[in-house]
């Protein structure tokens, strides 16, 4: 039996390298087709695969097995955290297929943005980045959002009630506590977000003094330089 988990974990891990692979690619170059179809193949059937894994774990924890196989191959009580009930019905499958399918079309919406400014088309990022004037800087914006706020929007609020819905499915009462406990973090979202604050109101005065003072001006006229013109100046 440990031969066959091996050959297992072999192909649960080979999936998952290639979907790693097909992501990455797709990360590159969110217009090439090719990949993003292969990102949502491995998306839609990871959370397959998952379920297949959960109802083999659950079985073997209610075999004969279960204690030897946690002593000499898994360890530390492995199979015992599957002795319950199973997560993954077909409502749970269905949904983690969902937000997969979601993340990936809003990436190929928002990641490589194109507009058109003064009759020409020009990369939203790149030209933001080009050392423009801030009326060139809003209007560029402005651009973008009026072509891309509305599909990115409305991909966006049905990833929201998504993940609401699987974190509703599995007993939490948010997707950020679902997505901090997931994690494994040792801190929760509130308390993240009290840090957060923390650091907003040691930084905003000093943010507002520079405003003030022209500081950003500064900064941006200097950025653009060379090392010699800023040597120079």
């Amino acid at each position: 039996i440990t031969g066959t988990l091996d050959e297992i974990y072999s192909q649960y891990w080979s999936f998952y390298t290639m979907y790693t692979l097909a992501d990455i690619k797709f990360s590159v170059d969110t217009t090439d087709e090719y990949y993003m179809g292969e990102c949502l193949f491995f998306s839609e059937n990871a959370p397959v695969l998952d379920q297949k894994m959960d109802e083999m774990f659950s079985a073997l924890s209610r075999s004969p097995m279960a204690a030897r196989l946690d002593r000499d191959y898994f360890g530390s009580s492995y199979l015992s955290a599957y002795s319950g009930e199973t997560q993954y019905d077909g409502e749970y499958v269905s949904l983690l297929q969902r937000e997969s399918e979601l993340v990936y079309e809003y990436e190929a919406v928002i990641s490589d943005p194109v507009i058109e400014l003064d009759g020409e088309t020009v990369y939203y990022l790149d030209y933001i980045d080009s050392g423009i004037t801030n009326s060139e800087y809003t209007a560029a914006t402005q651009a973008y959002y009026e072509k891309y706020a509305h599909d990115a929007g409305e991909i966006y609020i049905e990833l929201v009630k998504t993940r609401q819905a699987i974190a509703e499915r599995l007993g939490y009462s948010s997707y950020s506590d679902y997505a901090y406990a997931s994690y494994g973090r040792d801190y929760s979202a509130r308390e993240a977000s009290e840090d957060i604050d923390t650091v907003a109101d040691a930084l905003i005065p000093v943010y507002s003094q520079l405003l003030e003072e022209g500081g950003f001006a500064l900064y941006y006229q200097f950025g653009s330089l060379s090392e010699e013109e800023n040597a120079a100046a």
